[in-house]
């Protein structure tokens, strides 16, 4: 069930697609995905735009939080950004 709950919302989330997000493990609870940062993501100076990095954070929240069969939305997130995100960088979310 959880996998079928991950293909549906990878195969319906439209910027998750757009970003070319890949699901590497999915469970009760957790997830962990990942993307490669493409050239539309990055910003004036060549770095991968904030928003473009937290969309990708908030859909592994999404598909954690929704693996448990109810439908969930955030409340409030925040996020750091420690180091920049270059063009070809491989990221991955991790969410609990």
């Amino acid at each position: 069930m959880i996998k079928s709950i991950a293909d549906y919302m990878l195969k319906h989330d439209k910027v998750a697609v757009w970003l070319g997000v890949e699901i590497v493990e999915v469970s009760k609870g957790y997830a962990l995905i990942k993307m490669k940062v493409k050239d539309y993501m990055l910003n004036a100076v060549n770095i991968c735009q904030g928003g473009a990095i937290f969309s990708f954070a908030d859909f592994a929240f999404a598909l954690a939080s929704n693996s448990h069969g109810k439908v969930a939305v955030a409340l409030s997130s925040n996020i750091s950004f420690p180091s920049p995100a270059l063009l070809g960088d491989t990221l991955f979310a991790e969410a609990v």
